[in-house]
């Protein structure tokens, strides 16, 4: 009996080829994890002692960073651009690729309060998400 070369078949799956090019080069990622590998392991020491790598805020259902580094892999504040006012740090997250989009102006907000994050600092986050959203009705 003569081998069959299995490479050689022309094999079509309709269900797949179907998305080919849907979602751009790579596979699609996560809202949260793009907002995690945004900076990589880069983040600034701030000047009360804590450690910021986005300090994100939301604009309708886009979510942005606010802190920019200037110097890539400093850890020193002076070497970030710090954007308090949403409009200058919306234009600026624009500019450098940073902003992303969520379906919802909740969702939106939840993610800029820090439901991205993991572990402890996510919890942490949400529990300052629900006292806030407590706090402004």
């Amino acid at each position: 009996m003569a081998k069959k070369d299995y490479n050689a078949i022309n094999f079509k799956n309709k269900d797949i080829d179907k998305f080919t090019g849907k979602f751009g080069q790579g596979d699609p990622i996560s809202k949260k994890n793009q907002i995690r590998e945004m900076r990589g392991d880069n983040y600034a020491d701030m000047p009360d002692g804590s450690r910021s790598s986005h300090l994100m805020a939301s604009k309708g259902k886009e979510v942005f960073p606010t802190i920019f580094p200037n110097k890539e892999g400093s850890r020193d504040y002076k070497d970030w651009t710090d954007k308090p006012n949403t409009n200058e740090a919306y234009a600026e997250a624009k500019k450098r690729g940073e902003v992303v989009k969520f379906a919802t102006e909740k969702r939106a907000e939840k993610m800029a309060m820090g439901a991205w994050k993991k572990g402890e600092a996510r919890k942490e986050a949400m529990q300052n998400y629900k006292e806030y959203k407590k706090n402004k009705k």
